[in-house]
Parts: C-alpha cells; sequence; structure tokens
C-alpha cells in the first residue's frame, strides 16, 4: 500500500467519522422517506460485491411480492449530477454511459426494477415513491448519512488489507454483516475480532459460468480448464476475480490490469486484440461489469469474448434476517 494513498485514507476517515458523529448526535439532521430503506455498504475503498448483492436483494424482494428499486449514485455517469431514471420503458434507449457502469449492469439484470442515479439519493427515493416502487435498495449507502435508513447491511473481508473510507469501529453501525469467509479461519475467529455485538452472516463468491459477449448462453467453466485464456479487467480487486475463476480451475496466461470505472478506449481495446494475438490465446476473459461496456464494439466481435458471471453464496438465515429486522411480511 502507497503510503501517500494511505495518509490521504486517513484524513478522509477523519472526515467521515466527524460527518458521521454530526448526524449520529443531530446536530445534523438525517431526511426520511416514505419507503424502507435498505443501504449496502462498505468501509473500505472499491469493491466488495455491493452490487451483486443489490442485485440478489431485488431479485428476492420482486419474488416476495415487492416492487423494488435500485437506488445509485451512478459513479461517473452523466446522470451522476442531474439524475435520472432507468425504467422497463426506457431501458433499450439507455447506454453505460448515461448511468454508470454498475447501475447499467444492474438494470441488465433485474430489468424490471426501477433505478433512480443522481448525487442527491433522498431525491430518489422519492422519486421512486411517486412512481410506485415500494421499497429502496441504496447502493453504496453506508456513507450517505443525510437520509434515515431502516436496514444497514454491510459487507467486510477481514482479510483485505485495501485503503478503509472508516475505521473498523464504525461497522458498530450496522444492522447486519456480511463477512466475507476465510477458507484459514472459522467464523467464530473472524467475529471475535469485530468491534460490536452485530449480527453475522457469512458470505463467499463463485463464479457460475462464463458468458460469451453479446448472448445470455451461459457455459460451464470446467469447459475452459485446459484453454489458453488471456483475462483483462478494470475493477477496483482485480486479484478476486483471478481468485474466481482459479477456483474453477481457469489459470490465465496473461492478464492485463486497468483502472477500475476504466471506460476503455480503443487504445485499450487494440492492447487486448494485440494480447490476444501474441499468445494466441482460445479465450479472452473478463468481468460482467467491464463487459457492459465492451458488448457493442464492432472490433471486438470476432474475438472470443466471455465475461464471468458471479454470484453470492450467503449463509443460510441472512434474508429471513433482512425481513425480520424491517418488520415486514411477505406480500
Amino acid at each position: 500500500m502507497k503510503p501517500v494513498l494511505y495518509f490521504l485514507s486517513l484524513f478522509h476517515r477523519l472526515g467521515t467519522k466527524t460527518l458521521r458523529f454530526l448526524y449520529d448526535q443531530n446536530i445534523k439532521k438525517r431526511k426520511s422517506v416514505p419507503i424502507p430503506v435498505i443501504s449496502i455498504g462498505n468501509i473500505t475503498f472499491g469493491g466488495s460485491e455491493k452490487t451483486p448483492l443489490s442485485i440478489k436483494l431485488i431479485t428476492i424482494l420482486f419474488e416476495k411480492g415487492f416492487n423494488p428499486a435500485l437506488i445509485s449514485r451512478g459513479y461517473k455517469g452523466k446522470w451522476e449530477k442531474s439524475g435520472g431514471e432507468v425504467s422497463p420503458e426506457n431501458i433499450d434507449s439507455i447506454d453505460w454511459k448515461t448511468t454508470g457502469d454498475e447501475p447499467y449492469m444492474t438494470a441488465r439484470n433485474v430489468p424490471e426494477a426501477g433505478i433512480f442515479l443522481g448525487k442527491n439519493r433522498v431525491s430518489s427515493c422519492l422519486k421512486a415513491y411517486k412512481k410506485g416502487y415500494d421499497i429502496a435498495v441504496m447502493d453504496d449507502g453506508f456513507q450517505y448519512f443525510s437520509l434515515q435508513k431502516d436496514l444497514e447491511i454491510v459487507l467486510h473481508d477481514m482479510s483485505d488489507k485495501a485503503l478503509l473510507r472508516e475505521s473498523i469501529s464504525a461497522l458498530k453501525k450496522a444492522h447486519i454483516i456480511l463477512l466475507k469467509k476465510n477458507p484459514f479461519k472459522n467464523k467464530k475467529d473472524q467475529r471475535e475480532s469485530l468491534p460490536l455485538r452485530t449480527p453475522v452472516f457469512e458470505y463467499s463468491v463463485f463464479c457460475k459460468g462464463l458468458v460469451k459477449l453479446g448472448t445470455d448462453q451461459i457455459t460451464n467453466p470446467e469447459k475452459f480448464q485446459k484453454k489458453k485464456v488471456l483475462a483483462f479487467s478494470g475493477i477496483a480487486r482485480p486479484q478476486r476475480f483471478l481468485n474466481s475463476l482459479e477456483e474453477k480451475g481457469i489459470k490465465p496466461d496473461a492478464f492485463i490490469e486497468f483502472p477500475d470505472h476504466y471506460d476503455y478506449p480503443m487504445t485499450a481495446v487494440d492492447k487486448i486484440i494485440h494480447k490476444h494475438q501474441s499468445i494466441n490465446s482460445d479465450i479472452v476473459v473478463t468481468t460482467e461489469k467491464d463487459a457492459v461496456k465492451l458488448e457493442h464494439l464492432e472490433a471486438l466481435k470476432d474475438l472470443p469474448v466471455y465475461y464471468s458471471k458471479i454470484d453470492l453464496c450467503i449463509e443460510q438465515g441472512f434474508f429471513d434476517m433482512v425481513f425480520s429486522k424491517l418488520n415486514t411480511q411477505e406480500k
């Protein structure tokens, strides 16, 4: 970890701690909205499976008869500042540059959900309510203090040495913690290192299969175990992507790393194509978050590009606890 980034994170943590204190002491006022708000967040910079959990939770809410909306800042999208909405009616006319990559990925997975974007997430929740949505799932909401939330779910990986947005002690503000399973430690040992008495459930990430770019067909990853593979990604935790492939017996022969939320200019696409040709790879594999930015590129149409379709395996009882904490019955 670079010393400069570490010290910058310390200043950020101090500012966040001060802001949380002001809201907790009611010096600054939180605003409430007429529908329940479930916040999904973390205390680190960068990814920790928040978006896959949002997708999974929204899917289950639909199964239980709710009409959920995703609330997201829409980081780096055109609507981040102005606000905007993705609905079943306009989804076909929207692209990832408008929404940001993660909201667009969510829209592709649960097109029936409303997705409300913009920095002002109080306003987004009110818009969702007026449109008839009855519950809000807020992606990356743990540090959004100005909105009163009914349930705070925080994902955390004790083995992750990433920069912190808040100190470990902030986890006591969560209602439920999802702790990433560590194969070298049991849950009791991990939990005892946390400064809290919050309900803790373990989760793990697994690759369901590989999907050919531009299609919906999932292929068993075992089919590619003996293939020559080029992998690339533009995410915050690339090693997690590589680990999920290796767990399925896929060991990339080469890997190209791009920055998080990368927008893939043609220079980067040319780099991928050149590397594919130089090592004569059988397949090229990336993440779903990256794939939504690449599926319409003519330059990649003739390449064997696949993306990894991941899912979360969550300890039994988690979703029962979610609905218990919300004090909400199935519809």
